[in-house]
């Protein structure tokens, strides 16, 4: 932890637009594809808020540090 505190690393943060797109599995023509699992279907818009995003993944160091755990102490993947 205080390793973590330390050599703290401040990410990069990048603004995202928000905006609406095609989301669902269908085949080239457009139809449902059967290859397709249920929750796959049907396509639908989805509209997302613009937000922010790091623009790097979080290092579990990152994390400890602003969070104060580890999110692996496990040591699972």
């Amino acid at each position: 932890y205080v390793y973590a505190r330390l050599f703290r690393v401040t990410p990069t943060w990048v603004a995202i637009d928000g905006g609406t797109f095609r989301m669902g599995c269908v085949d080239i023509a457009g139809e449902a594809d059967p290859r397709c699992e249920t929750r796959e279907r049907p396509l639908h818009d989805v509209t997302l808020s613009a937000f922010d995003i790091t623009e790097t993944e979080i290092t579990q160091a990152q994390f400890l540090s602003r969070m104060g755990y580890n999110p692996n102490e496990d040591n699972e993947p």
